[in-house]
């Protein structure tokens, strides 16, 4: 099974810093970088972050994570990933919601009331833990991710814990996780 690690930015995702991580992430082979649909923040917005950077890049795959469908025409969405997948085959990794994660922009996505994410899910797994679903650490990543790859999961996602320089974070991801890979 291949494993697969991801990075999300954090703060090194605005434009100021943004074209510097991407060189990084490439060179060191990292598997994916995944961008968050924060209106308000400066970090750069997913289709434009993943258009720059695969034109960026030879390798790296480029990832929405989470975009919120509602808001967005789906026939424009579906045409600009369309083109997207066309300049950069096998390398861009849209992922959906309908819900932002940040509460002061939910009045830019309107969504139906009805069947809120976290609501479902703590119906269902009322039991979940959720310090269960979040590392503390490099030791607790990697022993993470083992169990998920022992459970049969192969591709992951990680991002900073907290504001801070991206340099640090991404030299810890590059000795702890990044052999992970296979």
């Amino acid at each position: 099974m291949k494993v697969r690690i991801g990075v999300s930015l954090g703060p090194a995702g605005t434009p100021e810093a943004f074209a510097d991580a991407v060189d990084l992430l490439e060179q060191a082979g990292v598997d994916s970088l995944w961008l968050p649909e924060n209106v308000y923040s400066p970090l750069v917005e997913p289709f434009t972050g993943m258009a720059f950077a695969l034109s960026r890049t030879r390798r790296l795959k480029a990832g929405s994570g989470v975009s919120v469908l509602p808001g967005r025409h789906p026939v424009l969405v579906a045409k600009q990933l369309a083109s997207l997948a066309g300049l950069a085959p096998g390398r861009v990794l849209p992922v959906f919601g309908v819900l932002p994660a940040q509460p002061a922009e939910r009045v830019l996505f309107p969504v139906p009331d009805g069947k809120p994410l976290a609501a479902s899910i703590h119906r269902r797994r009322p039991d979940a833990d959720p310090a269960t679903l979040v590392a503390a650490g490099w030791d607790g990543a990697r022993r993470m991710i083992g169990q998920y790859v022992e459970a049969g999961l192969s591709k992951f996602v990680v991002r900073p814990a907290s504001p801070g320089p991206f340099g640090p974070f991404f030299d810890g991801f590059v000795r702890e996780l990044l052999p992970l890979q296979n």
